[in-house]
């Protein structure tokens, strides 16, 4: 059976960094005035993608960046050298996405040119991880990822810092979305390999059925078209032989599946980083007040970047939704009540400190007030025009008294 891939269709890998930044005014900054890195005013041209999510490209909640410096970073391949060259992975387009949020991803595509799948697997295994990216041999001529990261992005001039979710930075890797066409391979083999590149690991295999476990899934939609979900990443596999069976096109990949990952690593890492924020305030009211500043951006993320429902189409939706649950979005995003809750905590006992205030106050003018009343009543030379001042700021005294006190509001 004939093994080579669709015409087209360009076997190749998207590794993702997550990076935290300090100041987007910061980072907006540097970009403006960095040539090497070009905005890229159209984004993706995604098309099966309901208005709210669509118009994210538009109305600035979401940028993307093409790094264009006239000589692209050498980058460490990983010993490909020994492989012959024309089968050798290829560097392709470095890209930056910013969202309007403290979250932002730096993405490293590589191609792969008449790779065999295994050769592509062990490839994405190694190379994701940064780890092995930190002493590269000098007569190679080339920089490991981590350098060339800081190269292209220097943390203290455009202040970011790649996060992870695992603080001991033991899991220093990147998340994967990988498209490949094999053609020749059974369904075993499909599903096999479709869930091993997916979590960028050598050894995992699905078991039975769709979903292998709570912790990953492997769908098939379509006849000859797998796709592998998983915390580490996203992988779509066909072994399609003729072209009028390809459902899902090239263009889908790299535009619509392609953002709707983007989307998803966005609610998920930044759900993450307002957790880990939270989960460093202390309990003073000084530390409390911390809260007042992240819970509009809190608020921002649950109403202008968190969608349940992404398209009307079933495969799409299908494959967001599945994602959704395997990256735990949902349960990330409701341990985030926990800030509503410290919120509105804070929020009502600044408005019993201000009740207190106004009582006091209320009580020292009515103490004044009865006094006044009493002098003026004491006195001879009464004038209607006393007594009515003196109860007018008596019966405001009485009505901001009874809006202040606890038993009457409740």
């Amino acid at each position: 059976m004939s093994r080579k891939a669709l015409s087209g269709f360009k076997n190749s890998s998207y590794f993702i960094f997550p990076l935290k930044i300090d100041s987007q005014d910061k980072l907006a900054d540097y970009l403006s005035k960095n040539s090497k890195w070009e905005k890229i005013s159209s984004g993706f041209d995604t098309n099966y993608l309901m208005f709210y999510a669509n118009n994210m490209k538009n109305d600035g909640r979401f940028q993307r960046y093409i790094y264009a410096g006239q000589e692209k970073p050498n980058i460490y391949m990983l010993d490909s050298e020994a492989n012959s060259p024309d089968k050798s992975p290829e560097p392709g387009d470095i890209s930056l996405y910013v969202f309007g949020q403290k979250i932002i991803f730096l993405e490293f595509q590589v191609l792969y040119k008449d790779m065999e799948p295994e050769e592509i697997s062990d490839f994405v295994s190694t190379f994701r991880s940064l780890r092995n990216h930190k002493n590269v041999p000098e007569e190679l001529g080339c920089k490991g990822l981590i350098d060339v990261i800081e190269e292209i992005l220097p943390a203290r001039e455009s202040g970011t810092i790649l996060c992870f979710s695992n603080p001991s930075e033991v899991k220093m890797q990147a998340n994967i979305f990988t498209m490949l066409s094999i053609p020749g391979y059974d369904e075993q083999e499909s599903r096999s390999l479709c869930c091993r590149i997916a979590h960028g690991y050598k050894t995992i295999t699905p078991s039975e059925g769709d979903a292998s476990s709570d912790y990953d899934k492997c769908l098939q939609l379509n006849a000859n078209e797998y796709w592998g979900i998983c915390p580490d990443g996203l992988a779509y596999i066909n072994n399609i032989v003729k072209a009028k069976n390809f459902f899902i096109t090239y263009n889908n990949l790299c535009n619509d599946y392609h953002f709707i990952y983007l989307l998803l690593l966005h609610q998920r890492f930044s759900a993450i980083s307002f957790i880990e924020e939270i989960s460093r305030i202390g309990k003073s009211d000084k530390e409390r007040e911390k809260i007042t500043k992240i819970y509009p951006d809190i608020v921002d993320l649950q109403t202008h970047y968190s969608f349940r429902v992404i398209s009307d189409d079933f495969f799409f939706q299908t494959v967001y939704n599945t994602t959704y649950q395997v990256l735990e979005i949902e349960a990330l995003l409701k341990d985030l009540e926990d800030a509503n809750g410290q919120f509105n905590e804070l929020s009502k006992t600044r408005e019993d400190q201000i009740g207190h205030f106004v009582m006091m106050v209320s009580l020292l003018a009515a103490v004044s007030a009865v006094a006044d009343l009493a002098s003026v009543l004491g006195n001879e030379t009464l004038s209607w025009s006393h007594i009515v001042s003196a109860c007018i700021i008596i019966i405001f005294v009485v009505v901001m008294f009874l809006l202040n006190f606890k038993p009457w509001k409740r």
